[in-house]
């Protein structure tokens, strides 16, 4: 009964063609078009290097992949059964044909692609399947554009392909599926000319387009919410324009206009979610090693003359994607008081509303699990739970139904959110967020959050409004941190010798072993603080070290003008 449940909350929120998408593309088997002979465009120059990535062949036969030495030495092991299912896939990507510093000479690249044609025929294994197909046929004609004289076999193989993901593309899935299946499909339409090929560039030119407006938010993030994802799908973006300078007459000047517009945006997005050290923040499905680093896109969008404008407010509130980041120079926090992600498409979603993460003198302090991995495994949603982010659980349960490998039943919406900021001599920020993801699971309770910024000192109240048995706080240790409690006191020295104390005003603490995963495949041992519940109230106090002086305070430059100022949002 409970797993109908599951599936009754989940598929009521999806789209019409996700549904009847999913048994087409089951029971519809395209038969590969034989290729014998294709013709080129005559590209202006070579397509310029993307976004810097490390290199993933250690030999010409050995791939290191999410953690793991994989070796290809049997044609069968392509498609082993026995490995990781995103390991195979990543093992036909064929990421370090343009990979930055390679370990391959060209001969040892040139020969890994004819092995993979002679022994991939269409359409059997992983390679075949329209996402790792996508992601191929762009590094391929990458790859293929600094060759002078391409193989025809390979020319022949990459069309085949092309022509085979035109009738597989992922309409059932949609999201970032859907957009790498066009980006592929609009980099092979414009290498190849002729009518097939301006047939799927014209395709591919309607469902990015279509898809920059439902996927990029208006405040500039991704709809999955996740930083990760939007990194990736901000590379997709450049590498689009990136392909436009190598084919300048056929693509129209309003397409690299949108195109550009959306770069911009999400390059400005994604500045705020970054932490002091210069990587991402873990909300939801978010590791670091996936996509290229914010150095990597923010250089590889400057090379193609797109800038963003820097936030240099005290408080940056992104109103659609529902994240608030609280900067100074010596701190950063960044919360979650938005939805968990699109309704129709929260496969890459945690249950983590209400979580935050906080960054004390450059350096991290209060962590998001992260993830190691993928599937359907107990460990894959232990990683995905509240209590696996820096929130509230209630009654040992999620805040929202995670479950499988990517989906989600009932889940958490934001009944209320507001940003306060009170200009006097305390200059306190107050940020507010109130979810109900706990009022349709057996319980009938609400969670309200609230953080309240002083120049050196952070305030975190939660508040249990409701029936319910247990609500306990979990705040997760960068594995850098040493920690100890002491009373209702835990001292926290960070790796520069810096410190700062947690103070548990109401509630019970407890530390606690954990694990922290900043890599797929990695996983690195933490501690947590876990508080519970007094009379549904838990209230901590973060105070550290004031010896930099707090900057980016509106109040003018003693910080001690009289005044007040306040966003509400209302749901």
């Amino acid at each position: 009964m409970n797993t109908l449940l599951h599936y009754w909350h989940t598929v009521k929120f999806l789209k019409p063609i996700q549904i009847y998408g999913r048994i087409w593309f089951r029971l519809y088997k395209p038969v590969p078009k034989n290729v014998e002979q294709v013709h080129r465009r005559t590209p202006a120059c070579e397509i310029g290097a993307g976004a810097s990535r490390r290199s993933t062949l250690t030999s010409a036969s050995t791939f290191h992949l999410l953690g793991e030495t994989v070796t290809v030495n049997h044609p069968s092991d392509w498609n082993d059964a026995k490995q990781n299912k995103l390991l195979l896939y990543n093992l036909h990507y064929f990421d370090d044909l343009n990979a930055t510093h390679s370990n391959m000479e060209h001969r040892e690249h040139t020969a890994l692609i004819d092995r993979w044609i002679s022994e991939n025929p269409a359409p059997l294994g992983n390679g075949w399947e329209p996402y790792p197909l996508s992601l191929r046929i762009v590094n391929w004609i990458r790859f293929m554009s600094r060759v002078a004289e391409p193989s025809p076999s390979w020319e022949n193989s990459l069309y085949q392909q092309a022509l085979f993901l035109s009738k597989k593309i992922e309409y059932h899935i949609q999201g970032n599926h859907l957009f790498v299946n066009a980006k592929a499909l609009l980099f092979a339409g414009s290498y190849f000319q002729g009518v097939e090929a301006d047939r799927l560039r014209a395709l591919a030119e309607k469902i990015v387009i279509r898809e920059l407006d439902e996927q990029v938010l208006p405040d500039g993030g991704n709809f999955e919410l996740s930083p990760m994802y939007h990194s990736i799908f901000l590379e997709d973006i450049l590498d689009m324009l990136n392909l436009s300078l190598s084919y300048p007459e056929i693509f129209r000047t309003e397409f690299k206009k949108q195109l550009t517009d959306r770069a911009s945006e999400m390059l400005g997005w994604l500045v705020n979610m970054i932490h002091p050290d210069g990587n991402i923040s873990f909300f939801n499905d978010s590791t670091l090693g996936i996509a290229p680093s914010y150095k990597a896109l923010s250089d590889y969008s400057k090379r193609l003359g797109i800038n963003c404008k820097h936030n240099s407010d005290l408080v940056w509130h992104a109103k659609n994607s529902g994240y608030v980041v609280y900067k100074t120079s010596d701190t950063y926090c960044a919360m979650d008081i938005g939805e968990i992600g699109p309704s129709y498409l929260p496969g890459h979603a945690h249950a983590d509303t209400l979580s935050c993460e906080l960054s004390l003198h450059q350096q991290r302090v209060l962590v998001n699990s992260g993830i190691s991995e993928y599937g359907n495994s107990e460990e894959r949603l232990r990683q995905r739970g509240t209590d696996s982010h820096n929130t509230v659980c209630v009654n040992s349960t999620n805040s929202s139904q995670v479950w499988s490998g990517f989906r989600v039943a009932k889940r958490a919406s934001i009944s209320s959110r507001s940003i306060q900021e009170q200009i006097d001599s305390n200059a306190q920020i107050v940020i507010e967020g109130e979810h109900d993801g706990y009022k349709s699971k057996g319980n009938n309770c609400l969670h309200r959050r609230q953080w309240k910024f002083s120049e050196f000192s952070i305030e975190i109240f939660d508040e249990i409004t409701g029936k319910f048995q247990t609500a306990v706080a979990h705040y997760h240790f960068h594995p850098g941190i040493t920690s100890t409690l002491e009373n209702n006191t835990v001292f926290l020295t960070l790796p520069s010798g810096d410190s700062a104390t947690i103070t548990v005003n109401t509630g019970v603490p407890v530390l606690l072993k954990t694990s922290w995963h900043p890599a797929f495949g990695d996983t690195v041992v933490n501690q947590k603080l876990c508080i519970e519940h007094v009379d549904g109230e838990i209230c901590i106090q973060i105070d550290w070290s004031n010896k930099i002086t707090i900057e980016g305070n509106n109040s003018g430059s003693n910080g001690t003008s009289s005044g007040s100022k306040e966003e509400v949002f209302r749901s």
